[in-house]
């Protein structure tokens, strides 16, 4: 039996060495200090992050999304026209190294308990299920504004164009209160599935391990950005 893979059960109880479970406190088995010992559960068959989770993080974007309006933009030479085909191209490479950066994530994060693994090999101990909903919840929040700040220099990096001192609020208040949750989150179920704050326990760092990886994404994000807009430019491909 190993803890860190598994899961609590809500409101469930040991009631016999052999496994079996009760809902009644008074007929659990008891830990030293007295507390009744819940009952376990393997981790689930599939990932889900809850949907209060979900909702944060679609407020939080949406916001930042709309004070855009107020940002700076360097005016194109050129008549603008769409082009669809060009910026569903861009959009699904942004998209696609923000999704693969998220399961690599989840892979490694899942696989904590490994020895041998990527968590163990930088020094992260084994993190319970819980913190890897909201370590999940946090890379997804992040990996969301950042890629904002990616989308709005088109062919050029991140840094050609300064944003906007209402975009650069709105992104830091959304980006301040998304880690402030994934930190403090309390102890508990949401969806029948189990979250805890990544600073609650031992380890403390887990936060700052996602923001380094999470900005070190942005940047390969960005770089992959500049290429896919450089190639269709210079290739001419999709263009009308």
């Amino acid at each position: 039996y190993n803890p860190v893979l598994y899961t609590t059960k809500d409101g469930m109880f040991l009631s016999s060495p052999a496994g079996n479970t009760t809902t009644d406190p008074t007929m659990c088995l008891t830990d030293p200090t007295g507390a009744c010992i819940p009952a376990a559960a393997p981790w689930p068959d599939f990932f889900q992050l809850p949907v209060l989770m979900l909702m944060l993080i679609t407020l939080l974007n949406d916001g930042t999304l709309i004070s855009i309006g107020y940002d700076f933009v360097k005016p194109s030479k050129v008549p603008e026209r769409w082009n669809f085909v060009a910026l569903f191209c861009v959009a699904g490479v942004l998209g696609a190294v923000a999704c693969a950066s998220s399961l690599l994530l989840l892979w490694a994060a899942l696989d904590s308990n490994n020895p041998a693994g990527l968590f163990a090999g930088i020094g992260i101990p084994p993190i319970e299920y819980g913190k890897i909903i909201t370590t999940i919840y946090l890379k997804v929040s992040l990996s969301d504004f950042l890629t904002l700040f990616s989308a709005r220099t088109q062919g050029e990096f991140f840094w050609s164009v300064l944003p906007s001192p209402v975009l650069l609020s709105a992104a830091g208040v959304s980006l301040i209160i998304s880690t402030i949750l994934a930190c403090a989150w309390p102890v508990g179920m949401l969806d029948r599935l189990p979250v805890m704050g990544l600073a609650l326990g031992e380890y403390k760092l887990l936060p700052l391990w996602i923001w380094l990886y999470c900005i070190l994404c942005w940047l390969i994000q960005d770089a992959m950005k500049v290429l896919c807009i450089f190639l269709i430019e210079t290739s001419g491909a999709f263009l009308l």
